[in-house]
């Protein structure tokens, strides 16, 4: 079930395109007979980033219910599925684990900093936790590979991958199952570095929790086909993201046309996926598969809050990006483009309906959290396009036209 062409994310996302065009052509194909009209909704192709981060050792698998041993959370018999967070919050306040037990550091790509959790699993009738044990500013050394594209007239090397230390965050998480009477099933430690001021995400698309992406382009690998690879694992990744949401949205009673809209745009993205790996391929590069962390339903405000970050935010300037290549770049890949395009604007109509139906089941306290976090998520985009990286092959704009893309949409009224 898709949104209607004429959906109010759609026809801003047409407009501002159309007004950035109006302004900012660079060559007689500006005026080509593509019809940005009439072509329906919203999110996920991406410009670009300047560099990435690849991960550093992988981190200590540890089993910590056996000690300090604990058999059972008191007075937590009752209430657990209607209320798991509070089964948690006395598991963490119960019981003590040895964080100093975990001695090698997982560095988190792409990722935003983990946030403690709790959602009941009906499947296997237990209560999942996440506990965060440990939290410390640190140094995180990671590895920029610069992304280069070719572009008109003479060429400047590509600058090689470096490493550097960057400002971060190290937590030690505990990921624990936990029965309704609050006994212990599993427990596990694990150590996780974030970057603070993350400089290698793409500014496109819904890059869900627990997402670790590999990195598609080597040092010596600078090209339309890399990107196109880029292009490809940021499509694959909005799948599961999308599935989720749909999980998510059933279990906590949404309209059913909803759910089904996410079900719909999971299948776009495997459809998108495909299309930019075969791009890819034939610019010779290969694609890295994404990986993804099995994750259960959660309550409604992070539910809020990922899909106005990722959704309302990122998926929608995705789907600006996605409608400015259909028009820009090279002629043979517009197609392909235009098709994308299409499908990411209804993905954008869909995170404003979701975000809709959420906010109006939240306390005032959740929907000023998910305000503020739609504004930052707003601001940071906004810094991030300052150091975009156009390729005219793909139609990926530069900071210039990003920067005017954003504005045309964001500042709308």
């Amino acid at each position: 079930m898709r949104a209607s062409s004429s959906s109010p994310a759609d026809l801003r996302i047409t407009r501002a395109v159309m007004l950035v065009l109006a302004g900012c052509q660079r060559s007689p194909e500006a005026h080509s007979s593509d019809s940005l009209v009439g072509t329906s909704t919203a999110s996920g192709t991406l410009a670009t980033a300047t560099a990435t981060a690849t991960a550093s050792s992988q981190p200590e698998d540890l089993t910590v219910a056996a000690e300090p041993s604990p058999t059972q959370v008191p007075n937590v018999a009752a209430g657990a599925e209607a209320n798991p967070a509070s089964l948690c919050a006395q598991y963490k306040e119960t019981v003590t684990v040895d964080v100093t037990r975990v001695k090698r550091t997982q560095t988190a790509e792409y990722q935003p900093m983990m946030q403690e959790a709790a959602f009941w699993d009906s499947q296997r009738e237990l209560v999942v936790c996440t506990v965060i044990r440990a939290k410390e500013d640190t140094q995180i050394e990671v590895t920029r590979v610069p992304v280069c594209c070719p572009m008109p007239g003479p060429q400047r090397p590509c600058p090689p991958a470096h490493k550097e230390k960057a400002a971060g965050v190290r937590m030690v998480v505990e990921q624990v199952e936990l029965h309704r009477d609050g006994k212990v099933a599993s427990s596990k430690l694990g150590a996780y570095g974030f970057e603070k001021h993350p400089q290698g995400r793409h500014a496109c698309g819904r890059q869900p929790e627990g997402l670790v992406l590999g990195a598609p382009l080597s040092a010596a690998t600078t090209s339309v086909g890399a990107e196109l690879a880029w292009m490809a694992a940021l499509e694959a990744a909005s799948v599961p993201a999308f599935q989720r949401l749909a999980r998510e949205l059933e279990a906590h009673g949404a309209p059913e046309q909803l759910a089904l809209r996410a079900n719909d745009a999971a299948e776009d993205e495997v459809r998108h996926a495909r299309a930019m790996e075969r791009l890819a391929r034939a610019y010779g590069a290969t694609v890295s598969e994404p990986r993804h962390a099995e994750l259960g339903v959660r309550e409604l405000l992070p539910i809020a809050i990922e899909n106005v970050i990722e959704g309302c935010v990122r998926e929608a300037y995705g789907a600006l990006v996605a409608t400015y290549q259909a028009q820009q770049a090279a002629p043979d890949l517009r197609a392909p483009f235009r098709a994308v395009a299409e499908d990411e604007r209804a993905h954008a109509a869909l995170a404003e309906d979701v975000n809709r139906w959420l906010v109006e089941h939240l306390d005032e306290q959740g929907r000023a959290q998910v305000q503020r976090a739609r504004a930052a998520a707003e601001a940071d985009l906004r810094a991030s396009l300052e150091t975009a990286v156009g390729c005219e092959t793909l139609g990926l704009p530069e900071p210039q036209i990003a920067i005017a893309l954003f504005e045309a949409y964001f500042t709308a009224a």
